[in-house]
């Protein structure tokens, strides 16, 4: 019996096809597909295909249903995953399909809160919002790993809700390209927190004694300081993002700052 081609079979079974070819790979490359692993959730695919770059594996997702909206546990979407990745194509792709340029995360970010460069300029061209806040109170402009002046609406010493401005989390971070890029634009390295608050508080914070305990008043050159003498002697990480605060801050006497 002679097989049937691909374009023989009806738009459905062609579709569902296309997904089995290209969904397949990404869903053998996911943590999920190995014994053991955790079970794959509806963002798998999505975020297999985001983190790998492939176009043709999201277009067979799209056009065979799979759920713009689909979440993992702490609420990331695929829109939320291609604007970290900076993946431009993805980005594009989903907000063509009807992803929502707003969706919130169990804590409140949006895509815009964590997108690169490219992934900025798609995403506030589509009406994200750069003055949106999240459940701590931070915009985009907190969050991005790298900044651009898309972000700039609220201000570059914008506060969130204890008082960190964005070169504050910049500097406790280590993201020393950040912070010269704020410093850069005026950031003022002077500012100070206006609130306690404890690491644990922290996004992404996995610190084994996380319980220290910052008192108000907090410069980013403090908050990095600190970070510095806590690794300084094993990884260094914070070295240079010290530096550059150390040479920006005013003095606080003849011989500290």
């Amino acid at each position: 019996m002679r097989r049937k081609t691909d374009c023989s079979l009806p738009p459905r079974r062609r579709v569902l096809r296309a997904f089995t070819l290209l969904a397949a790979p990404c869903l053998a490359w996911a943590p999920g597909a190995q014994a053991g692993g955790p079970a794959p959730t509806p963002l798998t695919a999505w975020r297999e295909a985001i983190a790998r770059g492939r176009s043709d594996v999201l277009a067979a997702l799209i056009a065979g249903g799979a759920d713009l909206e689909a979440a993992d546990g702490p609420g990331w979407r695929p829109l939320h995953l291609a604007a970290m990745e900076d993946f431009a194509a993805g980005v594009s792709m989903l907000l063509a399909a009807g992803a929502r340029v707003d969706a919130r995360n169990r804590r409140g970010d949006t895509p815009l809160h964590h997108a690169g460069p490219q992934a900025q300029l798609l995403l506030v061209a589509a009406g994200a919002d750069a003055r949106s806040t999240n459940d701590l109170g931070r915009v985009p402009l907190h969050g991005a790993r790298q900044a651009t002046e898309l972000l700039l609406e609220p201000g570059i010493d914008v506060r969130d809700r204890i008082g960190m401005t964005p070169l504050h989390v910049a500097a406790f971070d280590g993201n020393e390209d950040k912070v010269a890029w704020l410093l850069g634009h005026g950031a003022d390295p002077n500012a100070r927190s206006g609130a306690a608050f404890d690491l644990a508080a922290q996004p992404g914070w996995r610190d084994p004694d996380p319980q220290h305990r910052f008192a108000p008043g907090q410069r980013p050159l403090d908050l990095v300081r600190w970070q510095h003498d806590r690794v300084k002697w094993s990884t260094g990480r914070y070295a240079k993002t010290l530096d550059l605060l150390d040479h920006a801050t005013p003095r606080a006497g003849l011989f500290r700052r």
